[in-house]
C-alpha cells in the first residue's frame, strides 16, 4: 500500500486553508462620495440677496446678477443667463408684480419662492402712472402694485422667513444655524421699525410729499400724510410739473420733501423756495455703493427723523 508523503500532505493542507481562507474575504464596499456641489441660489433684488447671504453664509452658492446703477424692477436678464438661471435650485422673487420678465420666461416652478407670498392680501394697488425712465432703464410706469414691500421692515422681515425656509429645504442639515441668523435679522429689523415709529409720531398728520410712488408700505404701515410725485433725482422737471408741485402745495402744505436720491444742488434750493427740506430715503432695489441694506436703511430714518425733528 501506498501512503503519501507528510511533506505532499501538508502542502496540500495549506492550500486548502490558504483557499478556504480567501473565500471568506469580502470586497471592499465603494461608497460614493458625498456631494460638494452648494446649491445655487438667484435673488431677483438686492434685499433678498442680502437676507441669503446674511442668512445662508457660504452655504450656498447666491448670485444677484443685476448690473450696478440699474434698477432691477426693470432689468431682465438676457438669453444666456437665463438659460443658467433655469439650472438653479432655487430663484428668490419679490412678488407684488416685482420683475415682470419673469412671469413670460421659461423658470423651473420648483425653484421658485415668491418671498412675499404670505402677505400678498396686503399689496398695495396703484391706480395709474405716469411714463417715466430711470436712467438706462427706459421708460416704464409705476402701474399695478406697489412691489417696494422691503421698505416697510414688518414685511421684510417676513420675506426674510421665508428666504430663511428655502434655504433650510436645500441645506436641511444648516437649518437650526439659518434660523439662527434670522433671529438675528429679525432684531435688526425690529430696531428699525422702532425708528421708523418714532418718526411716525414726529411726523403725526403733517403732510408730506415723495419725488416717486415707492413709499406706499411705509406710508400705509406709519400712517404717512403723503402725496407722490414722478420725479427723478437726475432730471429737472419741466416747469408744468413745478407749477403741479406748487398746486398741491397749497392744499397739501408739506414741509419735508422724500428723495430715492439726491436731487442737484439747483433743485434743492428751488424746493427750499417752496419751503421744501429734502431728505433721501434710499430704496436700495441694488447693491449700495457702499454699506448693507440694513445700514442703508438706518441711515434712512436717521436722516428721516432729523428732518421731521427739525420741524
Amino acid at each position: 500500500m501506498h501512503y503519501p508523503s507528510l511533506r505532499g500532505t501538508a502542502r496540500t493542507l495549506f492550500l486548502v486553508s490558504v483557499l478556504a481562507g480567501c473565500a471568506k474575504v469580502e470586497a471592499p464596499t465603494i461608497r460614493p462620495a458625498a456631494s460638494t456641489r452648494k446649491p445655487v441660489v438667484y435673488a431677483v433684488n438686492y434685499p433678498l440677496a442680502r437676507f441669503a447671504e446674511r442668512l445662508g453664509g457660504d452655504a450656498a452658492d447666491l448670485r444677484f446678477p443685476v448690473p450696478s446703477g440699474v434698477d432691477p424692477a426693470f432689468w431682465r436678464p438676457g438669453r444666456d443667463l437665463l438659460a443658467a438661471m433655469q439650472q438653479a435650485d432655487c430663484i428668490l422673487l419679490n412678488g407684488a408684480d416685482y420683475a415682470k420678465w419673469v412671469k413670460t420666461s421659461f423658470l423651473p416652478e420648483a425653484a421658485l419662492v415668491n418671498t412675499s407670498a404670505a402677505f400678498a392680501e396686503e399689496y398695495i394697488r396703484l391706480p395709474g402712472a405716469i411714463q417715466h425712465s430711470h436712467g438706462p432703464g427706459g421708460m416704464h410706469a409705476h402701474e399695478g402694485t406697489d412691489f417696494n414691500t422691503w421698505l416697510d421692515p414688518v414685511l421684510a422681515s417676513q420675506q426674510a422667513e421665508a428666504v430663511c425656509a428655502a434655504l433650510g429645504r436645500l441645506v436641511p442639515e444648516e437649518a437650526p444655524v439659518f434660523r439662527d441668523r434670522l433671529a438675528s435679522l429679525k432684531d435688526d429689523l425690529a430696531g428699525l421699525d422702532k425708528t421708523l415709529r418714532e418718526c411716525a409720531v414726529l411726523a403725526g398728520d403733517a403732510p408730506l410729499v415723495a419725488s416717486h410712488p415707492v413709499y406706499g408700505y411705509l406710508a400705509k404701515r406709519y400712517g404717512w400724510n403723503l402725496v407722490s410725485l414722478h420725479w427723478e433725482p437726475g432730471e429737472t422737471p419741466p416747469e408744468k410739473e413745478w407749477r403741479s408741485l406748487e398746486s398741491i402745495l397749497k392744499t397739501h402744505p408739506a414741509k419735508v420733501m422724500i428723495w430715492e436720491g439726491e436731487p442737484d444742488a439747483d433743485m434743492v434750493n428751488r424746493l427750499h423756495r417752496l419751503g421744501l427740506k429734502v431728505t433721501v430715503f434710499a430704496p436700495c432695489g441694488n447693491r449700495p455703493g457702499e454699506g448693507s441694506y440694513m445700514s442703508v436703511m438706518r441711515a434712512n430714518a436717521r436722516q428721516l427723523k432729523e428732518a421731521l425733528r427739525d420741524e
